[in-house]
């Protein structure tokens, strides 16, 4: 077998080099994540401040209320996912969103709900700017749930994605909750 030319060597790797960055950059903008056999459909609050994405089947929107400024549900109540707003009194830049934010969030997180355990909490990139991503488990009214809260800030508005299930069909919805979560999106970054 003979070797092959260097301008033919060059190609190839100029190809998988390509190939490669173009995965990647698909799976991070989540051309890749969507779940198999689930359609998505957007929803954009009436204020035009943000869009996330819910299943178009099996899932509704509830009403507002309150802090609360979207909610989603899956027909059988086995999970759920709340987006909660809350204007800061000052204003956070992304260098702020740091270890001190994130310890402050999860000691809002025991506060709200002393039943929450296995507290797992980090700093993670988003579509809108640093994230903190929240896991826990905690008493639901059907029984112990799994929480992956996803707070992001952008200047005095703050706002907290909290997606749940039942521990026992985490394993069910965990995918679908993760792609709500990763698909929650600003639209306008200033107050």
């Amino acid at each position: 077998m003979s070797a092959m030319p260097p301008p033919a060597r060059l190609s190839i790797a100029c190809v998988m080099v390509a190939f490669a960055t173009t995965a990647t950059a698909s799976a991070q903008f989540g051309i890749f994540k969507r779940n198999k056999g689930t359609t998505y459909q957007a929803y954009r609050d009436p204020g035009g401040k943000f869009v996330i994405e819910y299943p178009a089947k099996d899932w509704k929107v509830n009403p507002a209320k309150g802090s609360v400024v979207a909610s989603f549900s899956e027909k059988d109540g086995e999970a759920a996912v709340v987006v909660d707003y809350t204007k800061l009194k000052l204003a956070l830049s992304n260098e702020e969103i740091d270890d001190v934010v994130m310890k402050l969030e999860v000691d809002a997180v025991k506060e709200k709900d002393p039943t929450a355990r296995d507290i797992n909490a980090n700093v993670a990139k988003g579509a809108s700017g640093p994230r903190i991503v929240i896991r826990y488990t905690r008493n639901g009214a059907a029984g112990r749930e799994q929480v992956e809260q996803h707070t992001v800030a952008a200047g005095d508005d703050l706002y907290r994605v909290s997606c749940s299930s039942l521990v026992k069909e985490q394993a069910r919805y965990q995918p679908i909750l993760a792609y709500i979560a990763n698909s929650f999106s600003l639209l306008r970054t200033t107050s």
